[in-house]
């Protein structure tokens, strides 16, 4: 995953600059993947760093989080930069806790079986 989004298959580099966006060297892990198996619930976040911008200047950080479900998924992705990703996460985590799917389908109505 870390050598993907860091552009290492040839995709990433190449993208960016065709779509408008700026350049960015993936810097790395802020958090590595996480998944709670009694939530369903997998967390990863990565910074980065815009190839023209000053030393100085705060990185981006793409925190990634995910609810499972039995039928797909909802992707909540906050976008921000160094400065202020500990308070953005506090949010981050309360969207994603209050982020639920309804009761699951008995089995038999997933696999397409009448009753």
């Amino acid at each position: 995953m870390f050598d993907e989004n860091q552009g290492r298959d040839g995709s990433g580099e190449q993208r960016a600059p065709r779509a408008g966006f700026a350049e960015l060297d993936v810097v790395g892990w802020i958090e590595r993947p996480q998944y709670d198996a009694r939530t369903h619930r997998l967390v990863w976040s990565l910074s980065a760093k815009d190839r023209r911008a000053a030393a100085n200047e705060p990185q981006t950080i793409n925190y990634n989080t995910y609810v499972l479900g039995r039928e797909g998924y909802v992707s909540l992705n906050l976008v921000t930069d160094s400065d202020a990703i500990d308070v953005a996460k506090v949010h981050a985590k309360e969207l994603l806790a209050a982020t639920e799917f309804r009761a699951a389908k008995p089995t038999q109505e997933l696999c397409g079986v009448d009753g």
